[in-house]
């Protein structure tokens, strides 16, 4: 209780305001700190994929399906299978996916057995890439590991839906080696024109990329020598590959090892600083397949030219390898 005879010493009044001024100052500054911490620390949230393959020829497209279910950046949203016997390809991811424990999460649709000229009809993988592209928060991106029909019909069905909708369609094929539409770009070409002209942006990855990137006997040994539950179900798929490859009668390969074309493809969606591009357009100029690509700063196609191999196999390892 202070008297009214008490006076209060002005220099005593300072010198306490001059101790908790600094105080006050950095409470402020903690305060602020948290304010905008939710923000700054924010994760961006995963990618909602979508995945058209050919699951079931070459190994890699197994491989792929493995390394996105193993990638916490990705969300998968579903997955269709295109060209000769799709139904059978659906429940080759089917069982990959069960494998992974993501059983009932993902859905699996067949489609398109032949190419756009033969089988011009929807299908059901056509028809569940249109429904994924109208849901309000429904994936944006698709990654096609194989011939292009799928994709192809549903940005025929639905143009202006697919161009608004579609941030990106990643693409495996072509080839700027050889200047040529190759694998699965050659697979349906009417279907490879109508993405190629879509004015969607495209991300390419050609098959000199998966050349360079074949595996070493070191790298293939790791595998096959994984315990891992996802390794287990592939390995003699991957061993029967391997051996048909090397011996087929028309184009033998004798040192092949898997190549990871797909998976490849897959990590240029969230990994793109492992790859070197170039941006242009690239345009089928024959029947045959020929393809020009004309380099161009606002081109709606980026292209890989160039792989970091050594961080890309570390990376498609530790992916392939890690267990559910």
């Amino acid at each position: 209780m202070r008297l009214a005879t008490d006076r209060v010493n002005p220099s005593q009044t300072h010198a306490r305001h001059a101790r908790t001024a600094p105080v006050m100052m950095w409470i402020l500054v903690f305060a602020l700190g948290l304010a905008l911490a939710p923000h700054a620390g924010a994760q961006e949230p995963p990618l909602k994929l979508l995945l058209d393959t050919d699951i079931g020829a070459d190994i890699d497209d197994e491989m792929t399906l493995i390394y996105l279910l193993n990638s916490p950046e990705i969300d998968l949203r579903g997955v269709t299978t295109v060209h000769g016997n799709p139904e059978s390809r659906a429940n080759s991811a089917r069982e990959i996916i069960d494998v992974m424990e993501r059983g009932g999460e993902i859905p699996v649709y067949a489609g398109a057995a032949k190419n756009l000229n033969q089988q011009p009809e929807m299908t059901d993988a056509s028809r569940f890439i249109v429904q994924s592209l109208r849901e309000a928060n429904g994936p944006r991106n698709i990654l096609v590991t194989g011939g292009y029909t799928n994709v192809a019909r549903a940005v025929q069905e639905e143009p202006d839906l697919a161009r608004n909708r579609l941030e990106t369609i990643y693409l495996m094929g072509f080839s700027l080696a050889t200047m040529s539409t190759l694998h699965n770009a050659t697979n349906d070409l009417q279907a490879t024109g109508i993405l190629l002209k879509s004015g969607i942006p495209l991300r390419v990855l050609p098959a000199e990329i998966g050349w360079e990137c074949q595996m070493t006997q070191e790298e293939y040994d790791e595998i096959l020598a994984s315990e891992a539950p996802q390794i287990a179900h592939i390995r003699q798929r991957m061993i029967n590959w391997v051996n048909h490859v090397r011996t087929r009668p028309n184009t033998p390969i004798p040192d092949y090892l898997p190549r990871p074309y797909d998976t490849l493809a897959a990590m240029t969606i969230k990994n793109p600083e492992l790859f070197q591009w170039k941006r242009g357009t690239i345009e089928i100029v024959s029947s045959g397949g020929k393809i020009t690509f004309t380099e161009d700063a606002n081109g709606p196609h980026e292209v890989v030219v160039g792989v970091d191999r050594a961080k890309a196999m570390a990376l498609h390892h530790k992916r392939l390898l890690a267990c559910p």
